[in-house]
């Protein structure tokens, strides 16, 4: 496959999809589950941790840079060691790719398809999704670049359309939790905020254009999406407090029902949860 037409931007971009396959949707529920408000700091610490595994994937984009990962297994081991190397992979991205469609078809028919069944969602879910792959990677890219944009956008005016119901008192008590329970937290946060990014290591290095630039926006675009997480993280919990947090599927998108537009928008919801089905079309 020609990936020539990549650039280090694009794949940066692409990556922040990846780092919150499954912390939007429903990894918040998981967090708050776990620890509360102390789930806030759990993030942070993940997220610190997390340049350790950045810095894996980095080294690991770096060797054999003309190579993906299965070309580089087969290189670096014995042919039964690549070969279960490769199996796992495999098999690894096929359950992050059916747990992905199973969460996101189960997210569109709560947010927007409450009566209809799970498996036509599934399917038409899935049919788009591999009509975009058969593009390419190119198209692919160029897709993330465009719902990036959006979600921006749609980002943006949720924002400020939220702002006025949040009330900082609701994030409190904090530091209540076990230390072991914090720990756990982090590593749950850790795990499912970056092992995604390393299917981009599919993507020979060498083959990307201004690949000496690659390094620089992998780290970057970690940075900026763990903050926007650690945000987006505070802004729900200080509008619909733990309580009601931890006994709803999908908290942050709770907090759009509280949207009002002069009275007169009132389910401006079902416009600004969009942002989410972006998230969820480029991740799969």
């Amino acid at each position: 496959m020609n990936y020539k037409k990549i650039t280090s931007l694009e794949i940066g971009i692409l990556s922040t999809f990846l780092y919150k396959a499954f912390v939007l949707i429903n990894g918040f529920n998981i967090l708050i589950n776990i620890n509360q408000s102390d789930s806030i700091i759990s993030i942070i610490i993940g997220f610190l941790f997390g340049f350790i595994i950045v810095s894996l994937f980095l080294k690991a984009a770096d060797t054999l840079p003309k190579l993906n990962i299965f070309e580089k297994n087969t290189v670096l081991f014995t042919k039964p060691i690549s070969f279960i190397i490769n199996g796992v992979l495999i098999i690894t991205t096929i359950i992050f790719s059916s747990y992905n469609l199973y969460i996101s078809s189960l997210f569109i028919r709560s947010a927007l398809l409450n009566n209809v069944d799970i498996l036509p969602i599934s399917i038409l879910f899935l049919c788009g999704c591999m009509y975009l792959a058969s593009k390419g990677i190119q198209t692919l890219c160029k897709s993330s670049i465009i719902s990036f944009l959006l979600f921006l956008i749609f980002e943006l005016i949720t924002i400020i359309l939220t702002i006025p119901n949040v009330n900082s008192i609701k994030l409190l008590p904090l530091f209540t939790s076990p230390i072991p329970t914090t720990i756990y937290s982090s590593i749950i946060y850790l795990t499912i905020s970056i092992l995604p990014i390393f299917l981009l290591l599919m993507i020979p290095k060498e083959s990307i254009k201004d690949n000496k630039k690659h390094n620089k926006y992998i780290r970057l675009s970690y940075i900026v999406t763990n903050i926007y997480i650690i945000f987006n993280f505070i802004l729900v919990l200080s509008i619909i407090n733990v309580r009601l947090a931890s006994i709803i599927d999908y908290p942050e998108l709770s907090i759009l029902s509280k949207i009002s537009v002069l009275n007169f928008f009132d389910r401006m919801e079902d416009i600004l949860s969009f942002k989410f089905l972006l998230d969820l079309f480029i991740t799969l």
